[in-house]
């Protein structure tokens, strides 16, 4: 019986734990305002969220940011590295 009750226990950690986030660095080469989106020199592309102003970003900026381990990858952090 402590065994099934370990198990159940252990099994209610999966469908509780949230979904990690993802890091990337990199210069940017593209920017799409229209999809919100950027692409970075890794040929990684990510959605930037609806309230982001998309002219704050350029082709040639070098940026770190975090992101949604979701399909769109969407950026929920940004910053300038020197």
């Amino acid at each position: 019986m402590q065994r099934v009750i370990s198990s159940v226990f252990a099994l209610s950690f999966l469908f509780t734990m949230p979904a990690f986030a993802g890091e990337a660095e990199g210069k940017i080469v593209d920017v799409n305002a229209s999809a919100m989106t950027v692409t970075l020199d890794s040929g990684e592309t990510y959605t930037l969220p609806p309230e982001f102003d998309v002219t704050l970003v350029s082709p040639g900026m070098v940026v770190a940011l975090a992101h949604e381990d979701d399909a769109a990858k969407t950026v929920t952090d940004m910053e300038l590295v020197d």
